[in-house]
């Protein structure tokens, strides 16, 4: 199996929960030689930088940071409702990773809780793009809610809406995506599109989709939901989630770290928060060194 790159963006705000991401991955990968992380960017701190690597560098793997501020500004995007243009950096993916087969985006609010291995194989040769369906699309209960069929239907030219897929886990396919497909990502970010980078990639690869489990991406909004609310091609797989997800993502008002939940009983806000105390005690050990370089240790034998 060749180098599977593993692309996430992210900015100072982000960088304990970007962490957890990645020890998460990386405590559930199967063999971690075959992954290797990338930051897409637009601004961050050099010893900040440092600072993930070192941490990364601990967990047993590599970590590579690409500035693309430049190519942004040289593209004179214009920005839609003041959305920061880190929200589109994943569209550059099919371009800046060109020479790899397969590669995986992830958010940073993700508990990965599986091998992310076992989906490059899955994902069919003749399709470029993989992803889990979007759960709000699928969610029968209140009918199509915001109209968001509507607009994957009118706007996003999507035949099947419910094959709508959620851009937090996305893997490209780069031997069957074409340099034209990687140059429309980029022309369509001056669209005014809602959902930004996720209706670019579901309008892109529109005929070209394949959608992995619903495990692979389960919303944490929906753990408590009643599974006969989803579409009923995918019940089994939502009850199956909601037991065992692969990714649990902590998706809109979920987010942990926004909305706290002291006594909570959840198995998983409790495993995220034992990765947090795992990575704030690994940052603790990094930051001295990174910030007094090598004379931390050797000051002590003055």
């Amino acid at each position: 199996m060749s180098l599977f790159p593993i692309v996430i963006s992210f900015d100072k705000k982000y960088v304990i929960p970007s962490l957890v991401t990645i020890k998460s991955i990386l405590d559930n990968c199967s063999d971690i030689s075959k992954v290797e992380f990338f930051v897409l960017y637009k601004c961050l701190d050099t010893t900040l930088i440092q600072l993930v690597e070192r941490v990364v560098a601990s967990f047993g793997s590599i970590i590579s940071f690409i500035d693309c501020s430049s190519f942004l500004e040289n593209k004179n995007f214009s920005n839609n409702e003041n959305r920061p243009l880190e929200t589109y950096l994943p569209l550059l993916i099919p371009t800046i990773f060109k020479d790899f087969k397969k590669i995986l985006s992830i958010d940073v609010d993700m508990l990965v809780r599986d091998d992310v291995l076992k989906i490059i194989n899955e994902l069919p040769s003749d399709k470029k793009l993989g992803g889990v369906r979007c759960m709000i699309r699928n969610f029968r209960k209140y009918e199509d809610y915001g109209d968001f069929n509507k607009i994957s239907r009118n706007m996003l030219g999507i035949g099947n809406p419910l094959r709508y897929i959620n851009s937090g886990m996305v893997v490209f396919n780069m031997e069957a995506i074409t340099p034209s497909d990687a140059t429309y990502c980029i022309d369509c970010i001056n669209k005014k599109w809602p959902f930004y980078d996720e209706s670019i990639l579901n309008h892109v690869f529109r005929e070209s989709l394949y959608n992995f489990s619903q495990k692979w991406n389960f919303y944490a909004e929906y753990m408590n939901e009643n599974y006969l609310y989803f579409e009923p091609d995918i019940q089994e797989q939502v009850k199956e989630a909601q037991e065992n997800a692969s990714i649990f993502h902590f998706v809109a008002d979920t987010k942990p770290w926004d909305h706290p939940e002291p006594e909570t009983t959840n198995k998983y806000r409790l495993e995220y928060r034992a990765l947090v105390a795992l990575v704030k005690e690994e940052i603790r050990n990094s930051l001295p060194k990174v910030i007094c370089g090598f004379m931390w240790s050797k000051i002590d034998r003055a």
